[in-house]
């Protein structure tokens, strides 16, 4: 069951939510965003936040699949982690946007701005990935 709802429905998704192709489109009209802070210092937290993400959207299909794009916006302080479904000709879709960001207190702040049809609530999901626990992908199923 989880194998539907991590590759089937994010390619039905991407048909019948439309092309959103850059961040700042996405995060203009996003159905869920938030921030956090963890007392976790950065390089631990971006770590095992990629990681997690990684593993997380590394399965697809030939019609829609995951590509991640992390750009090191402040190398050791910032980093910005886009989520994109792509595959079929013409389409590719951000779904998944994140900012790592280290703050003055040494600890570590996560924003995030999801979109889709469908979103579930991620605050869970960030705490388990900045955590470097598995298990939780931010998928139906893991309500």
């Amino acid at each position: 069951m989880k194998f539907l709802f991590k590759i089937i429905l994010p390619t039905v998704l991407v048909f019948l939510a439309g092309c959103t192709t850059t961040p700042n489109e996405m995060r203009a009209g996003v159905k869920e965003k938030g921030t956090m802070k963890f007392s976790i210092p950065f390089t631990i937290a971006r770590h095992n936040f990629l990681a997690q993400a990684k593993n997380c959207f590394s399965r697809g299909l030939r019609t829609a699949y995951p590509v991640h794009v992390v750009n090191d916006v402040k190398p050791g302080e910032f980093t910005t982690l886009n989520i994109y479904l792509t595959g079929a000709p013409g389409m590719e879709m951000i779904t998944h946007s994140f900012d790592i960001r280290k703050i003055e207190s040494g600890e570590t702040e996560v924003s995030w701005f999801i979109a889709g049809l469908i979103v579930v609530k991620h605050q869970p999901v960030v705490e388990y990935w900045v955590n470097g626990l598995e298990g939780r992908c931010g998928s139906i199923s893991d309500k």
